[in-house]
């Protein structure tokens, strides 16, 4: 039987380090040899499709992750953290040779992190598996323009084939140093099963070389995309689609580590869409899971359970 939503995309070990402060240029002298202290250090597991996951996983939602692993102890964890929060990891592709993926993260005092990555591992180069797509009601791409969305091709059919399949689509964005294609790339025959997109502010103007958000938001909603939820870190987010456009304010809080703000964002919204929740209210739901992210270190760990959301939006109704 099909879950309800498809996690499709990258699933990682993450490595935690808090405490070594980094310049634009270099990491601070006192870092460059011998033995350090640093403020805390944390192994995780992470990646946009498995936080999505994770997340919606722990709020009680039916939902099955389809990832590339390898067959090592990264690979055995990202296993085993996914099913310990209730996600069905039966659509894993297992790669017989390659290892799996991981980032070291160097998180910083205002929250923000330094990423250190190897190139995409063969085992995060995977094919999706477009049979799965039968009976799901959303499908997510964890982040266009990334593993296994590297290529056009790829991302172009997977959206073609989940809308042909009925679901609806959801879709986050990292701009990759290795991007080889741009939205229009897609062509508007993929663009327009696109439902909802995703993009941070950053993101969206490098995308749409626009500036202002509703410019933004009428560029990507005239590739044909449905729904356009723009993030804007502390400031909240801005929707737009041929019905509504306004701004939803951040709930306040004091962000540790932004690690997974995004993809906890998406994981929020999707949850909140099975409800049959209208835009507002998804974003507002999605909001209050990244406040509760974003309070803890790690990508996915501040989430417990669906009560400790909807506490946190009792707490915050004036703010609504």
């Amino acid at each position: 039987m099909a879950a309800d939503v498809l996690c499709i995309g990258c699933a990682l070990g993450d490595v935690l380090i808090k405490g070594i402060p980094v310049r634009e240029d270099k990491m601070v002298d006192s870092f460059i040899s011998g033995i350090h202290y640093v403020e805390g250090t944390q192994i995780s597991v992470g990646g946009d499709a498995l936080n999505e996951a994770i997340i919606l996983g722990k709020l009680g939602c039916s939902v099955q992750l389809m990832c590339g692993l390898g067959r090592d102890m990264t690979g055995e964890l990202v296993t085993l953290q996914a099913e310990k929060a209730g996600v069905d990891t039966s659509t894993v592709v297992y790669h017989p040779t390659s290892k799996s993926g991981v980032n070291v993260l160097l998180i910083q005092e205002d929250a923000e992190k330094y990423y250190f990555s190897e190139r995409p591992e063969p085992s995060m180069l995977f094919t999706p598996n477009y049979e799965a797509f039968e009976g799901v009601k959303i499908v997510t791409l964890g982040s266009l323009f990334m593993p296994p969305f590297g290529e056009a091709k790829t991302a172009r059919e997977t959206l073609i084939r989940a809308k042909k399949a009925g679901a609806v689509t959801c879709a986050d964005v990292i701009l990759s140093p290795l991007r080889t294609y741009g939205l229009e790339d897609l062509g508007r025959e993929a663009l327009g099963c696109l439902d909802y997109i995703f993009p941070n502010e950053e993101e969206a103007q490098e995308l749409t070389g626009k500036t202002h958000p509703e410019d933004i938001a009428d560029a990507l909603l005239g590739l044909g995309i449905g729904n356009v939820i723009l993030k804007l870190g502390s400031k909240g987010c801005f929707i737009k689609n041929s019905h509504i456009s306004r701004y939803i304010p951040a709930f306040p809080g004091k962000a540790v580590d932004s690690t997974g703000a995004g993809d906890s964002f998406l994981g929020g919204f999707a949850a909140a869409l099975l409800d049959g929740k209208n835009m507002v209210e998804c974003c507002r739901f999605a909001s209050a899971v990244a406040l509760l992210v974003v309070e803890s270190v790690g990508a996915n760990t501040g989430v417990k359970s669906r009560e400790q959301v909807l506490d946190v939006l009792e707490k915050f109704k004036a703010v609504q």
